[in-house]
């Protein structure tokens, strides 16, 4: 996170609470696993590429900047129409929001911020 983007960092809190994982779920996207964590702290999800029980790499971080500590979410997949979607409630503020899902010409991993009028992807 340090690296990525250290902005998200918060710290005016106690050294001892670190990033706050909150939460953490599991998803298959285009035929791949991705387990997507949220850190509370950090008001953002981080998305890793699960390449085996023991193997992991980094794929992408969710900043939520407006949106403070993400609590819960879930991801829906619809491959059919090739749509993929990342749903958060988030509690401090209040608010939820959704991310598009999809993949680059370099096959990474990205996600663009939903407008409510985008909602009907499924």
């Amino acid at each position: 996170m340090l690296q990525r983007a250290p902005s998200l960092l918060d710290d005016t809190r106690p050294d001892n609470k670190g990033l706050e994982p909150e939460h953490v779920s599991v998803a298959t996207l285009d035929g791949e696993v991705y387990a997507f964590v949220g850190l509370e702290r950090s008001n953002s999800i981080m998305a890793f590429h699960v390449h085996g029980p023991r193997k992991a790499s980094f794929a992408e971080v969710i900043a939520t900047p407006d949106d403070v500590g993400p609590e819960i979410f879930t991801v829906v997949d619809e491959p059919d129409r090739g749509k993929a979607a990342l749903y958060v409630a988030i509690e401090v503020s209040g608010t939820s929001r959704a991310y598009a899902l999809g993949f680059g010409d370099d096959d990474n991993l990205f996600c663009a911020d939903l407008r409510t009028s985008d909602l009907d992807l499924f």
